[in-house]
């Protein structure tokens, strides 16, 4: 329970910075333009979200959550299955190419004074598309795990005997979730075909389910 409040706590947190950014951001371009503050705060935020967000609600606390599921149901899976995908997911090619997009609008951030007109604008949507991305990663993780609440809910004490498989399966799912979400960005990457994009697509899901 405890983990999931923090993923709530995170999302909700999130909307706050969003809402926030976005009231300032409306307010600068209209007396100013993109506000190259605006656009370094932001940034930051997102640098603060990918490393002690991510790290928070993917790491320790849920290797905990796994397993203490897995004593509890006596669960028939390896005790470092969770974390080895979790692992596998943010060392995905589509992991390593969102942390080097995320250095090129530092890059282009820095250089933005000898820009061509309307790059700050450029690199204002480019944050904007990562803020709506990790809003839907954290729903889709809240949603997931509510999902499991609804199972204890449901079956109350006999969760064990009737659910034990569904809630472990539901756990093991999450690793799937962050591979999605470094994948997101890659429908906005040009590439030489469409099916190099989806042999990509489909190599890191299965490098992180093995």
């Amino acid at each position: 329970m405890s983990y999931t409040y923090s993923v709530v706590e995170a999302e909700n947190e999130l909307q706050i910075i969003r809402d926030l950014s976005e009231e300032l951001v409306f307010a600068n371009r209209i007396a100013h333009g993109e506000s190259l503050l605006i656009a370094h705060t932001r940034l930051e935020m997102r640098a603060f979200f990918e490393k002690t967000v991510i790290d928070l609600i993917m790491g320790d606390a849920l290797e905990e959550l796994w397993q203490h599921a897995l004593g509890l149901f006596n669960a028939d899976r390896k005790p470092n299955e969770l974390p080895d995908q979790i692992r596998r997911a943010r060392s995905t090619a589509a992991a390593v190419e969102h942390a080097a997009l995320l250095d090129e609008l530092w890059k282009e951030l820095s250089d933005i004074e000898s820009a061509p007109k309307g790059k700050l604008l450029s690199v204002a949507g480019q944050i904007s598309a990562l803020e709506k991305r990790a809003t839907h990663f954290l729903r889709s993780l809240k949603n997931q795990l509510q999902a499991g609440l609804r199972f204890f809910e449901t079956h109350e004490a006999e969760t064990a005997a009737r659910a034990s498989e569904d809630l472990i399966s539901l756990l093991a799912h999450l690793p799937i979730l962050l591979s999605r979400y470094y994948e997101e960005h890659r429908e906005k990457v040009p590439v030489t075909s469409g099916h190099t994009n989806r042999a990509h697509r489909v190599s890191d899901e299965s490098a992180v389910r093995r």
